[in-house]
């Protein structure tokens, strides 16, 4: 019977399982979640509907929804021993570390979980990569429930004998315990990998295994410890149902587990004796699904995971008490597009440079810069400190410019192909990059401030600004100085009017709405605004919901006490004429209402390059044709349009037909508010035969009629047997037999070209409003 050990109410303990016929070998351990890009996860309780558990007191009841606070285990540089010592000459290692092309990257098992898991043939990922026999792919889906999934520990009848817990101080009789000779042993480093979507870490001496993992997005997490190549069995088995594994040197456990469906991959690892190795201690959390259980050979990383709950099964088995062994350094790519690189020692590189010619990152070929993350910078900057920062093309390979200085140039990146200039500091084999505000010389010798980007890294110049904050520099980077009133060209952006606070050494602009300047020497007597450029507004710029500054050519913004009409010849752009604007007080200036608007039930038309109002001239809204009166009051110009704006239809669609004028309009839209969608010409009625006058409404359609001798194409009924409809053409066939548009000589249809019949026919729904009048 499985047993729950006891845990403090407030920190759930996880649960080792004990088998009673033998109570003393561990079965699985929970993990944490670790390395770069990952946090720690708390166990979580259950498993997706329709899945079994790999928790092995499945039969237990559980706490609803625990939560455990979380810890990472020690850092992924620190997982091999820190008596990693200098060796020279090429270490001995296994035949899974030098032997990469044997092994091809795997694949994800959906695009957002990459997972692994085992197969014992090779089969092939959708993007047609070879799996290798190791290589593991987890189960896309879950299974059904009708099968019955390999649950770690949970027995297939009531007879048969769980996965069994190792107490700390206990040993199974069917551990093996053989030392490897020392004679004949090579060692090999065992990787460690993290998947932070399925919390598990994996564990492996084949070095293209774990390039592939880490190329899909697993955390590399550097060397776990050492394996000699003799010694102890350590196995691992996988369950494709969970899409977790498991570590075992119990013989017994692995074969049990074999025949409940879990899958066998064979010896993994191997051990040596206690006095001759590192103990390999395991853990077990019970709450997950995957993940259950954590490696580690360090203490310390042990004792923060017990802290937050989960449970330590003691000494799995023992490790090598050898250095790690140095590999060839390698560079990845993930999935996400992001660089990384793995230096000599198995150590992911973070927070340095990489040096091409040290011997622990041999083989990089470039210096470049590895962020805290343990990213690679690419296409970008990155802080170096004390002002200055990295800065490296799209493969990561940093700048470099011989001396320090100035350096002008269109080739590094993010410059646009465009000449920038950098202030820089030689490092011997690349280049820093100034950012911020900093003092220099130019090259006329004489002292100035410039402003390094720091997303960029080359210096200001022009305008650029961070906030409300405004710096503006000359072509060759200088900040500028002074306070107050400027008028200037020497920004770049032709002759301008700025308002300037001084910082010291340099000065800046402010954008936005300002009396600053008003009054005292120089001042122009109002309110003004700078704009996002830095140089104060003198003309109109839109200030927002239909509405705009205005101001003259000295930068002065409007202003009238009180909203509503204002009729003056003094504003800008008036010409001297009177003229009228619907404005808008805002304490420091008036705004002026431009474009579209309604004011007591008149629509006015706000002039967007003048803000005074349209006044006795035509102009086209959105399809209708206005006119504006003295007063700058809208009135409809098209008598039909006009016409239309009185009726309601059951659709978005009018249609009305001048039968004295022979037009027929389709209008979308809504009572009051339809515009003009098509204006076509027409025949109606005649004189004998005439058209029906009144309202109706779209009914049948249909393709084609027959006459005595003639065939109309595409009708739209709208009364009885009145319809649109095609001009006349000979029975049978698209010869026109009377093709007149523009008369009244029907028999009382509405005839249109073929094209706009068709128009109507496939666009004009049924039920619509038909106005036809005189």
């Amino acid at each position: 019977m499985a047993k729950a050990a006891s845990a403090e109410p407030d920190v759930p303990a996880a649960v080792a399982v004990t088998d009673d016929s033998n109570p003393s070998v561990p079965v699985a351990a929970a993990e944490v979640t670790q390395g770069e890009g990952s946090a720690a996860k708390a166990p979580v309780v259950g498993a997706a509907e329709g899945t079994t558990t790999s928790n092995v007191e499945a039969s237990n009841s559980q706490p609803s929804k625990t939560e455990v606070p979380t810890v990472s285990p020690a850092p992924a540089d620190t997982v091999a021993s820190s008596a990693r010592a200098t060796r020279d000459g090429t270490p001995v290692a296994s035949d899974t570390q030098t032997d990469e092309k044997t092994a091809s990257t795997k694949a994800l098992a959906s695009p957002s979980v990459p997972a692994s898991s085992s197969s014992s043939t090779s089969p092939t990922t959708d993007a047609g990569a070879a799996v290798s026999k190791n290589v593991s792919v987890a189960p896309t889906h879950a299974p059904s429930t009708e099968t019955s999934a390999p649950t770690f520990g949970t027995p297939t009848s009531p007879d048969a004998p769980a996965a069994t817990s190792l107490g700390a101080d206990e040993r199974s009789a069917d551990v093996e315990t053989a030392a490897p000779s020392s004679k004949t042993t090579a060692y090999a480093n065992v990787y460690r990998l993290f998947n932070p979507w399925t919390t598990e870490h994996l564990y492996t001496t084949d070095l293209s295994e774990a390039k592939g993992l880490a190329s899909l997005g697993w955390n590399w997490e550097g060397i776990a410890w050492v394996t000699p190549s003799a010694g102890a069995s350590v196995y691992r088995l996988y369950n494709a149902f969970s899409g977790d594994h498991l570590y075992t040197a119990r013989r017994s456990e692995y074969d049990t587990l074999v025949k409940r469906g879990w899958r066998g991959e064979g010896v993994q690892f191997r051990s040596v004796g206690s006095k001759d190795g590192t103990a390999v201690r395991r853990l077990f959390n019970r709450y997950v699904t995957t993940g259950t259980h954590f490696l580690t050979t360090s203490v310390e990383e042990e004792h923060s995971c017990v802290r937050v709950g989960w449970k330590s099964e003691g000494t799995a088995w023992y490790a090598a008490r050898h250095a790690p062994l140095d590999i060839l350094g390698f560079w990845f790519d993930r999935f996400d597009g992001t660089r990384w690189w793995v230096d000599a020692t198995g150590t992911l590189a973070n927070s340095r440079v990489i040096d091409p010619t040290s011997g622990r990152d041999r083989g990089s070929g470039r210096y470049a810069y590895a962020r805290a993350s343990g990213s690679i910078l690419r296409d970008g900057t990155a802080d170096a400190g004390g002002g200055w920062s990295y800065l490296a093309d799209n493969d990561g390979r940093l700048v470099h410019h011989r001396g320090s200085g100035w350096v002008v140039t269109a080739s590094w990146p993010r410059s646009g192909r465009q000449l920038q200039r950098y202030w820089t500091q030689d490092k011997g084999s690349y280049s820093l990059v100034r950012h911020g505000i900093f003092i220099a010389k130019g090259e006329t010798g004489v002292g100035a401030c410039y402003l390094g980007r720091a997303d960029t890294g080359y210096v200001v110049r022009g305008a650029w600004g961070s906030g409300t904050i405004i710096y503006l520099a000359d072509n060759d980077g200088r900040l500028a100085a002074g306070s107050g009133w400027q008028v200037t060209g020497r920004y770049g952006q032709g002759l301008q009017r700025y308002y300037l606070y001084s910082m010291g050494s340099y000065s800046v602009a402010r954008h936005g709405l300002s009396s600053d300047g008003a009054r005292g020497a120089g001042g122009i007597g109002a309110s003004h605004l700078t704009t996002n450029q830095g140089y104060v507004l003198r003309g109109i710029a839109d200030a927002g919901d239909g509405w705009s500054y205005l101001a003259d050519n000295d930068g002065r913004l409007v202003h009238h006490r009180g909203s509503g009409w204002v009729v003056t010849a003094a504003w800008p752009f008036s010409d001297r004429q009177l003229q009228r604007y619907w404005t808008q007080d805002r304490n420091l200036c008036s705004l002026v209402r431009v474009g579209h608007f309604e004011v007591s039930g008149s629509r006015y038309f706000g002039r967007t390059d003048t803000g005074y109002v349209l006044r006795n001239a035509d102009l086209d809204i959105d399809g209708i044709p206005y006119h504006a009166d003295n007063d700058g009051r809208l009135t409809i110009h098209d008598p039909m349009i006009a016409r239309a704006q009185g009726y309601a239809s059951s659709t978005d669609t009018l249609v009305l037909v001048d039968t004295t004028d022979h037009w027929v309009g389709v209008f979308r839209g809504s009572q009051g508010n339809w515009r003009l969608d098509r204006r076509m010409r027409c025949s109606t009625g005649a004189p004998r035969t005439p058209t029906v006058i009144g309202n109706f409404t779209v009914g049948i359609r249909g393709y084609s009629f027959n006459g005595s001798n003639y065939t109309c194409y595409y009708y739209t009924q709208f009364y009885k047997d009145y319809l649109f409809h095609s001009i006349v053409y000979h029975i049978g066939t698209f010869r026109v037999l009377d093709g007149r548009i523009g008369y009244s000589v029907s028999a009382g249809c509405v005839r249109l070209e073929i094209d706009n019949a068709k128009w109507i026919h496939d666009t004009v729904p049924t039920e619509s409003t038909v106005i036809t009048y005189r």
